[in-house]
């Protein structure tokens, strides 16, 4: 396949936002608020920009002790709506580990029905860890390197309040994927910044890499090759690179 060639199988694009929701979220509520909905919009942007060879859908889970809704669950790209203000409202404590855990079996479920597709699995959060019952650690780390390394998904991690390099080499998520932000609203928009950036770079990342592979590949052969091609590269724009 030569450069200018585009693939005829589309690849299904699963974005999946977890946000944390626990009361100490109160203070950058805003701007995390407004943030995620940027994210939102520039998934809906992105999915036109790249509609000859990618489809895109979103979901979005908040989560405390409270509850875990979903604003967006596997949605079209084209059928996003915005989170509204009285949707993401924070209290309670932060169960981040059954979060994680909840939100990728469910959409393992969903992506393993489609030939050629993946998922990138952005989560954000304040705090560590303080309250999951039905996952512990081990089981996250297991869950997210199987999803990597055998179904080729992208997984990021944005942390306030917490050493995020260990946290996210906890989780089995590439430390390149990994980015603190300041607690506070300045902080959080910067960090949301960053994720729509980083969301951008991604989707052209992988249309470059399905062009590269080719056509006439088995999928699982695919989803190898494309994992090789994306571990070395970073999810958000490094300082050097700027």
């Amino acid at each position: 396949m030569n450069d200018n060639q585009k693939p005829t199988t589309k690849t299904q694009i699963y974005n999946l936002i977890i946000l944390d929701k626990s009361g100490s979220m109160c203070s950058i509520r805003q701007a995390a608020f407004t943030g995620c909905n940027e994210v939102l919009n520039g998934i809906k942007a992105a999915a036109k920009k790249h509609a000859d060879t990618q489809e895109h859908f979103a979901s979005l889970m908040l989560f405390d002790t409270e509850s875990m809704p979903y604003i967006l669950d596997m949605v079209p790209a084209e059928q996003i709506t915005l989170m509204k203000e009285e949707q993401f409202i924070p209290c309670a404590c932060t169960p981040l580990l059954d979060a994680i855990g909840m939100a990728l079996t469910r959409l393992e479920a969903e992506v393993k029905k489609h030939e050629r597709a993946l998922a990138s699995v952005t989560i954000i959060t304040d705090g560590y860890e303080n309250a999951s019952t039905e996952y512990n650690l081990q089981q996250i780390h297991q869950l997210i390197g199987r999803l990597k390394e055998q179904e080729g998904w992208n997984f990021a991690f944005m942390g306030a309040n917490q050493d995020v390099t260990k946290v996210s080499v906890e989780l089995n998520i590439d430390v390149q994927n990994a980015r603190e932000f300041e607690f506070s609203c300045t902080g959080a928009r910067d960090a949301f910044d960053a994720y729509k950036e980083g969301n951008m770079s991604f989707f052209c990342a992988v249309e470059n890499c399905d062009r590269e592979v080719g056509e006439n590949v088995s999928e699982a052969l695919h989803r190898k090759l494309r994992r090789k091609m994306m571990a070395s590269r970073s999810f958000f724009k490094r300082d050097e690179d700027k």
